[in-house]
Order: C-alpha cells, then structure tokens, then sequence
C-alpha cells in the first residue's frame, strides 16, 4: 500500500497497483510583481496553471495547459522547482505518481480567460495575487512547497510590462 495526499490535504492508502504515473507541468508566471493562479473547483484553493504532459513534449504541455486555463501564451525561462508525490483524486477516485515540474514563465499576452472560457475541470478563475497570499492554508497541495519558493523571490527581477500586449 502506498500513502497518497487527497485533494483535501488527508492521507489515504492505495494498493501500488492502482496508482497511474503523471508527470506534469506548471508554470509560475510572474508579471509585475504578481504571480498568475488559478483556483481549484473542488477546494477553492490557489494553485499554479499547468497539468498532465500528454502527448507533447513538457514546454509544448506547459504552454498547453496555460492556454486552457489561463487564456494566455507565455515566454518560458527555466525550472525552478522539482516535486514527486502521490496524490489522489477524490472525484475520481484515481492515485497517481506523479512527477511535477514547475518552470518560471513570463506572460507574452495578458488578457486572462473568463470563466465560460477556461477549459478544465478544476480550473477556474486565472488571477494574479501579490505572492504575499501563498500559504499551507491558500494553496492547493501544500507539501510540493513551490508556495515556499515563489514567496521568497524578488518578482520585481521580472517585470515584463515592456514587451507584453493584453
């Protein structure tokens, strides 16, 4: 049996022969001292736009993924953070391993999709927050601690309001 973290941040065991590998990608898109969320259906926690890499190679994944829940095209500039956990999806009712890569991104447009526009099960309502708001308790799956790491950036490194259009 292998632990796995739920959505609501609760520990659960599943037999190893249940649980699917997914790798995944996620960008931490940073744009005039805010970084891009959006937030997750099932909790209403914040988390970093991104998904499964399915098909395509990770960067293509990324900036798919971008697309369907944020609406934007970004610029991608390198890793920041690296992740494997097991987690399970209680809607559902699935584990996976999952291998989590999450790059730092720069937008190249800027108009956020509206809610009838996002394209994802989870995903609703891209913002962008002061990094400030992160914490265990605002974003979902804790434990990855990329919350941790984005917090202790200097976002004013990446100002992007001179090349980018809305």
């Amino acid at each position: 049996m292998i632990e796995c973290v739920t959505l609501f941040d609760k520990k659960k065991l599943v037999p190893a022969s249940a649980i699917y590998f997914r790798p995944a990608v996620y960008g931490v898109v940073v744009h005039n001292g805010k970084v891009l969320v959006i937030k997750m259906k099932s909790t209403g926690k914040y988390m970093f736009p991104g998904g499964g890499i399915e098909e395509d190679d990770i960067e293509d994944a990324l900036r798919r993924e971008m697309r369907e829940e944020a609406g934007i095209e970004i610029d991608i500039l390198h890793i920041i953070h690296f992740h494997e956990n097991y987690f399970y999806y209680d809607p559902l009712d699935e584990a996976f391993n999952s291998y989590l890569y999450f790059y730092l991104c720069l937008p190249k447009t800027l108009s956020l999709a509206k809610p009838h526009e996002v394209d994802d099960l989870e995903a609703e309502d891209p913002q962008w927050i002061s990094q400030d708001i992160l914490s265990d308790q605002t974003i979902q799956g804790p434990e990855i601690g990329i919350h941790k790491i984005v917090k202790a950036m200097d976002l004013s490194k990446y100002e992007t309001n001179k090349n980018s259009s809305s």
